[in-house]
């Protein structure tokens, strides 16, 4: 914490400096200090990989989904590749709004940058099993999940039970 905050001292328009100390504080869990210097690095290069997706994640924390929809999409403007952007802006609109085709859509975009990502799997095994219906691609995603992760959450080997499948 001490050095970033003398960092941000020596160098005010430094954005690093101002993310470093965003940082800090996020993981101090002082959100608005977080948010403070996050917001500065932005004024200061507005293209600063991460530091949208920081800002949104902090802002889903306190139950703001608004502003962290906002905050996904402009880190996804200014980074496209970002996977973890995708990811949760997919958690926004599958389980905040109720937009379950559009988290879909995003998932399946961030499984193209995150392949061996085994919570995505799991996103995707849910979207397949609750929304579509679809066996196959449900089946295949769980077995991705246990594949990455070495197991899987419970509801999920209920399913392949119910399929009669065993692992």
């Amino acid at each position: 914490m001490i050095f970033w905050q003398t960092a941000v001292s020596a160098s005010p328009n430094l954005p690093k400096a101002h993310i470093g100390l965003g940082s800090a504080y996020q993981v101090r869990k002082d959100a608005l200090n977080a948010v403070k210097h996050y917001k500065k690095a932005l004024d200061l290069s507005p293209r600063e990989w991460n530091v949208n997706r920081n800002l949104g994640i902090l802002f889903m924390d306190a139950g703001n989904i608004d502003e962290a929809e906002k905050a996904f999409k402009n880190e996804l403007s200014a980074n496209p590749a970002s996977a973890e952007s995708l990811i949760e802006l997919g958690v926004i609109y599958y389980g905040h709004k109720k937009e379950f085709e559009r988290g879909g859509i995003l998932w399946q975009e961030a499984l193209k940058l995150r392949p061996n990502d085994g919570r995505l799997h799991e996103y995707l095994a849910a979207y397949y099993y609750d929304q579509k219906n679809d066996r196959e691609k449900t089946i295949h995603h769980i077995k991705e999940a246990i594949r990455i992760q070495g197991t899987t959450q419970k509801a999920f080997m209920n399913i392949l039970e119910s399929y009669g499948i065993n692992t």
